[in-house]
């Protein structure tokens, strides 16, 4: 309840025409306040006081209809009063005025019989005659009851109900102005937090148009090094350099990941299949990918980063594993620049519902208020030219295409915090697969079309190292030429984005001349690229860029069988 107080001292009654005078001069003047646009709870204490204020009186509530019933929101006067906060409707004399729209004037409180009983007690022990109950309306709904009361022997005229009626009505529309304007800001905010999602949307699709015209060049890109990368493991080094090979494998193959999901920004949705796995350990290769960074190098400019990673156990979470393991590098990275001077990274994890939850926080410069409320969008970077404005961004992206949350607590000189949650798998979901490697099937002949040279040789050589025979072109003319001139040939694997003649016109091709010839289309487009009814069917497989040693074997060993 909001209470306003006045001295409510006994004044010596003023001539008639003083008093029509100094009620129109107080009406005047309250409809000027009522008139400005004011919150709906100071709005309800303004009515109170002016209707008080316009007839001298000891006590007025305002008693605001909520559903079935009357709550008091505001009074004035005598705040010892001790009144029933709700009423029925129908219940006492101001129940009786919302279910009825008419006014009722009480001119002898001791022996009205529609009080309540309670009301009643309290308004005789502090001596109160008589009570003006009328209805604000808003055409013909009730919007609540003023309760005007009074100590005065000759109680209330008829004069005085019709001012009060007329006041009610200058309060009906006020309260009407406030609610309709506060419905028009809730609008606008609406509008606007739609806006910016719209805005950042139209963004995130600019990225994805732009990875999708980059896709297939840094693709081949990625193949190369994973390809070179696990034919280097094929030669047994030492545990020491094993260890950093496959951390470099593993962060090619996130990069490639990292390209395959930019592109699916507009489709909002995860890029790869959702897998349980186990966030500490997500952790823990994000921790040891960004080691060179906040470590080595940090170490060798005299400066110290402490990380210290307090892992609760938690349940395993449907995520794409290299997604989650990208947004982890991404957050330790941004810890480390907020710190230039050293300080402490501090990653935890816990369970909260039916979430698990991941916080990373630093000890660094924290974000200015604008900073903080434009941190997730895309783009906006204060790291200047070394800074593309993605990351934060793409992390808010990559958890909310989870079904997860991320927010950032930060205060500027105090540090930064990143929280976010994501899903606990479904209960009986297994374990990520593990990859492993197959056993080499029986060797085949194979002609393999790239019109990049370095793809084709990787590819080539993970082929012949599983002891298959390959014939390498440039071209899908010089392909389909090298398959013409070669017997025997098993499967043809050619290249989506070729010059002359994409993959589709070869598979097309090859089809034509030799229907049950299994054709393989190798691309750095994703798994599902746009094509033709007719021009899918032209393929028995795909296999998205960089393709790796595994890949090739499960796909080789599904697709040929023994002759």
């Amino acid at each position: 309840m909001i209470a306003d107080t006045l001295d409510s001292e006994s004044r010596p009654p003023l001539p008639e025409t003083e008093t029509r005078q100094v009620r129109v001069a107080t009406l005047l003047d309250v409809n000027r306040r009522l008139s400005q646009l004011q919150p709906s709870d100071t709005l309800l204490c303004a009515i109170a006081t002016a209707c008080g204020q316009l007839l001298a009186v000891d006590s007025v509530s305002f008693r605001l209809l909520d559903g079935e019933e009357l709550v008091t929101t505001a009074s004035w006067g005598d705040t010892d009063l001790e009144l029933a906060d709700r009423l029925k409707l129908g219940e006492g004399v101001a129940g009786r005025v919302a279910v009825t729209a008419q006014s009722v004037l009480v001119s002898d409180l001791a022996t009205h019989p529609g009080l309540v009983p309670t009301n009643r007690a309290a308004l005789s022990r502090r001596g109160y005659r008589a009570l003006l109950a009328v209805p604000v309306k808003a055409g013909e709904r009730v919007l609540g009851v003023l309760s005007i009361r009074t100590r005065q022997q000759q109680g209330f005229s008829e004069e005085d109900l019709t001012l009060v009626e007329a006041f009610a009505s200058q309060a009906a529309i006020a309260l009407e102005n406030a609610r309709l304007y506060h419905e028009a800001q809730r609008a606008y905010e609406e509008l606007a937090t739609t806006q910016a999602h719209l805005i950042r949307g139209e963004k995130l699709r600019a990225i994805g148009e732009l990875a999708a015209g980059a896709a297939h060049h840094l693709n081949n890109l990625f193949a190369v090094v994973v390809g070179r990368l696990q034919l280097t493991l094929l030669t047994s080094p030492s545990p020491e350099i094993r260890r950093h090979l496959d951390l470099a494998a593993r962060a090619a193959h996130d990069g490639a990941e990292v390209v395959k999901r930019l592109a699916s920004f507009s489709r909002g949705r995860a890029a790869s299949p959702l897998v349980p796995v186990d966030l500490n350990q997500l952790v823990s290769d994000a921790i040891e990918f960004t080691r060179p960074r906040w470590q080595n190098e940090l170490e060798a400019r005299g400066l110290r980063v402490e990380v210290r990673f307090d892992a609760s156990p938690i349940p395993r979470i449907a995520v794409d594993p290299a997604s989650i393991r990208e947004v982890l590098v991404n957050l330790i990275l941004n810890a480390v620049d907020a710190m230039p001077d050293g300080g402490r990274i501090g990653i935890s994890t816990r369970t909260a519902d039916d979430r698990v939850v991941g916080a990373i926080s630093d000890t660094g410069v924290g974000m200015a208020p604008e900073v903080h409320r434009r941190a997730l969008e895309p783009f906006f970077t204060t790291k200047g030219v070394k800074s593309t404005g993605l990351g934060l961004s793409l992390s808010y992206g990559s958890i909310q295409r989870h079904g997860g949350e991320l927010v950032i607590d930060s205060t500027e000189g105090q540090g930064t915090t990143v929280t976010f949650t994501l899903p606990v798998a479904p209960a009986g979901a297994g374990t990520a697969a593990v990859p492993t490697v197959a056993a080499p099937i029986r060797p085949r002949r194979i002609v393999l079309i790239d019109d990049d040279q370095e793809v084709c040789h990787v590819i080539a050589e993970m082929l012949e190292e599983d002891g298959h025979q390959v014939i390498e072109a440039a071209s899908g003319a010089e392909g389909l030429a090298r398959l013409a001139e070669t017997p025997g040939v098993d499967l043809v694997l050619t290249d989506l984005g070729m010059p002359g003649m994409t993959g589709w016109d070869v598979a097309r091709a090859i089809k034509t001349m030799h229907p049950s010839l299994l054709v393989g289309l190798v691309t750095g487009w994703g798994a599902e690229p746009q094509a033709r009814p007719e021009e899918r069917a032209a393929v028995d497989f795909i296999l998205p860029k960089p393709v790796t040693q595994v890949a090739l074997r499960e796909t080789m060993g599904k697709l040929i069988s023994p002759k």
